[in-house]
């Protein structure tokens, strides 16, 4: 019993598949649940690599609109979160050695494929990451520029007034 509107991703894409497998044992179950785990956050990352390919082509190609650092913290911060889930908890659950150990032998196939699944969605998302990161550094320096070529411009203004500052300070 729950208070959604709409179910949940992953429990959805499981409740129906569930009728479509043809053997219920423990290596499809395994592999159901974590399939439809792995679509969803394949998916959203999916929809943040292509914002942030939007942001890079509409600051690099187009030029006049960056990124603005509101939208690149929300997808630093998605990315972050799909990072450690996918790195360290759901990752470390299928690479634990004595674990992979202890698993039937009819387990093992499934447990293998998952990981490298896994594996993968973590690397597409250290990709992504990456180019954020690119992308900011990028921003950071054309910022930079734009500072040192105003203080450019009013260090040469402040020389060219100094002569009438000098005039005017002696004369009073």
């Amino acid at each position: 019993m729950t208070t959604r509107l709409h179910p949940l991703r992953s429990a959805d894409i499981v409740s129906n598949g569930w009728s479509a497998v043809p053997r219920h044992g423990s290596g499809s179950a395994l592999d159901l649940l974590v399939g439809a785990i792995t679509e969803v956050v394949s998916g959203i990352s999916r929809t943040l690599g292509s914002d942030m390919q939007r942001a890079e082509d509409a600051f690099f190609l187009e030029g006049h609109h960056p990124p603005t650092t509101r939208d690149l913290i929300g997808i630093r911060r998605r990315l972050a979160q799909l990072h450690r889930l996918l790195g360290r908890d759901a990752g470390g659950v299928f690479t634990g050695s004595k674990r992979i150990d202890d698993l039937p032998e009819g387990l093992l196939a499934t447990v293998e494929k998952l990981s490298q699944r896994l594996q993968s969605l973590d690397a597409d998302i250290v990709a992504i990451q990456t180019q954020l990161r690119l992308l900011r550094e990028e921003l950071d320096l054309q910022a930079a520029q734009r500072t040192n070529q105003n203080l450019y411009i009013l260090s040469i203004m402040t020389a060219l007034m100094l002569p009438a500052t000098l005039v005017t300070g002696i004369s009073a």
